[in-house]
């Protein structure tokens, strides 16, 4: 700390320096009317400290206007667990800070892969929290069967620290929200029917759509007919069927989650 004597110096013997901040308060005493300069020691890293001075003498005088300082440096990077923990909407990571690093808060941010699933779903993020300690965090929100990257940034009163390492984690697929696109009738015959599809939009697909399970329901409600599966092509061959015969065929699309809702079409 430094500072600007008063004026005029007569009978001033020496200073005494208050402080308060990180929890605790106290003073020190500095000799000599002439001394303009002290170093305050035993402080907190990290935390910010509110300072005063007085001049000492037979009568002490007005104490200074109070100054902040925060003392030490940022917090060290944080690091985090290889193996985060996950559901289909929730990522939750853990870690640690390296001992001696004072924290009051952290940032936790989140990149989705776009080269996966669903290439325009927006859903990057990131979340401050005030805290005095990092032992881990968990997201919320996210999409199902999608790849994150993610980072965490500890921060005290003197700013900042570097970035930690960055983690990825995958969630778990759901099985698909949306049914497939309208279904047309490409061919039909007296004992068959050639149809396709179009595909569940992007954001309901919560995961790789791997399989379509495609039926042939007469107006009994019995299932007739065997369909055979082009995935790709999102077509579908199915055999077997009774001439003249009204069906309801239903498609659904299938990831490894489970079975989505169906698009039905009358043939």
């Amino acid at each position: 700390v430094t500072w600007t004597p008063p004026d005029p110096l007569d009978g001033i013997t020496g200073y005494t320096i208050s402080y308060t901040g990180g929890g605790s308060s106290g003073s020190e005493a500095v000799s000599g009317g002439n001394t303009m300069s002290h170093t305050l020691t035993g402080l907190t890293n990290g935390q910010t400290y509110t300072i005063s001075i007085v001049a000492t003498t037979n009568a002490n005088g007005l104490s200074s206007a109070p100054v902040q300082a925060t003392v030490g440096l940022v917090p060290s990077a944080p690091v985090l667990d290889s193996t985060p923990t996950v559901t289909t909407d929730t990522i939750t990571i853990s870690g640690s800070v390296p001992s001696g690093s004072v924290v009051t808060g952290y940032v936790v941010q989140w990149q989705r892969d776009t080269s996966l699933v669903c290439p325009d779903l927006r859903d990057d993020g990131s979340i401050t929290e005030t805290s005095s300690s990092f032992t881990g965090h968990t997201i919320t929100g996210l999409e199902p069967g999608n790849r994150y990257t993610i980072t965490v940034t500890v921060s005290n009163g003197a700013g900042s620290g570097p970035v930690s390492n960055a983690v990825t984690a995958m969630t778990e697929e759901a099985a698909p929200s949306g049914a497939p696109g309208p279904i047309t009738l490409v061919t039909v015959t007296p004992n068959s029917a050639i149809v396709q599809w179009g595909e569940v939009i992007c954001p309901q697909r919560n995961g790789e759509i791997t399989d379509y399970t495609v039926t042939a329901t007469n107006s009994g409600g019995m299932e007739e007919g065997t369909a055979s599966i082009n995935v790709d092509a999102r077509q579908a061959t199915i055999s077997g069927l009774t001439p003249s015969t009204q069906y309801t065929v239903s498609v659904a699309a299938v990831n490894s989650a489970g079975t989505g809702p169906s698009t039905t079409l009358s043939v």
